[in-house]
């Protein structure tokens, strides 16, 4: 054998190794490119996803402000009406004992009323008597001519 022909036996596994090499490369160049389309489109994907979280965060965090300014103003409006109801309370009581002093008051002038009314009687009925007494002595003293 000669030295061309025992070097092209030996370059023949080379430029097998060196194409399977090369077709190995192509496949992780394509794997490489997939890989990069992959990752760009899940990198959008976490881009978006994490947007998405930061809204939702700050739409949670309003809405516990919102809560807890609601919760506030639900114990305040409470606070409020329980202070209204002891108000309430308080005016129909004082409302009660007015009606009751007004009662009073006009029986109290009811009874006056009775009593101005038969203390009247009483002298009417005494101006009658003495009115009847003087003119029945003024007409002994006084004869009638006839």
């Amino acid at each position: 054998m000669s030295d061309s022909e025992g070097g092209g036996l030996v370059q023949e596994p080379l430029k097998n190794k060196l194409r399977r090499l090369q077709q190995a490369k192509c496949i992780m160049d394509d794997d490489i490119v997939s890989n990069n389309a992959v990752t760009q489109s899940l990198q959008k994907e976490l881009g978006r996803l994490q947007t998405e979280s930061y809204q939702l965060e700050r739409s949670h965090q309003e809405k516990q402000e919102l809560c807890q300014k609601l919760q506030f103003q639900c114990k305040e409006s409470e606070r409020e009406s329980v202070r209204l109801a002891e108000e309430i309370k308080k005016r129909e009581e004082l409302l009660a004992q007015l009606r009751c002093e007004i009662q009073d008051l006009k029986l109290r002038q009811r009874k006056q009323r009775m009593e101005f009314e038969n203390h009247l009687h009483q002298l009417m009925e005494q101006h009658k008597k003495l009115y009847f007494v003087i003119v029945s002595q003024l007409q002994h003293l006084l004869p009638i001519p006839r």
